[in-house]
């Protein structure tokens, strides 16, 4: 059985890393390689809970999720109409002068595939 153990902080980064590179090229089957697979999910784990504090600390503007999420589907301000309302009220949401409501957060969630809290 292979000898890792659990990444809790950099200096365990470190260390993982440092032997993941050492076990690169280990031929696949082997132990080295088993040992190689289980810390490089480690180590995806720890970077993974670190964005995730990272994001509670500076968290994403609603609006970057909408505005990138329109740009990923090539979508105009008037092709949220359907979903805000008036062309006016679309404008004053992507500008930043009007929040979104719950309704339009459903709407918009539902519409462009997003969790609904990372539009809160």
């Amino acid at each position: 059985m292979p000898n890792v153990k659990a990444i809790r902080n950099e200096s365990d980064l470190a260390e993982a890393e440092e032997r993941i590179w050492t076990l690169w090229e280990a031929a696949e089957s082997s132990l080295e390689a088993e040992e190689r697979d289980i810390l490089e999910i480690l180590v995806s784990d720890y970077y993974r809970r670190i964005r995730e504090v990272e994001d509670e600390k500076n968290p994403i503007d609603p609006i970057d999720v909408i505005r990138y999420e329109m740009d990923k589907r090539g979508w105009k301000q008037s092709d949220l109409v359907p979903f805000l309302g008036a062309q006016s009220r679309v404008s004053e949401v992507l500008s930043g002068k009007r929040k979104l409501n719950l309704k339009m957060i459903k709407a918009i969630s539902g519409a462009l595939s997003v969790p609904p809290e990372r539009l809160i």
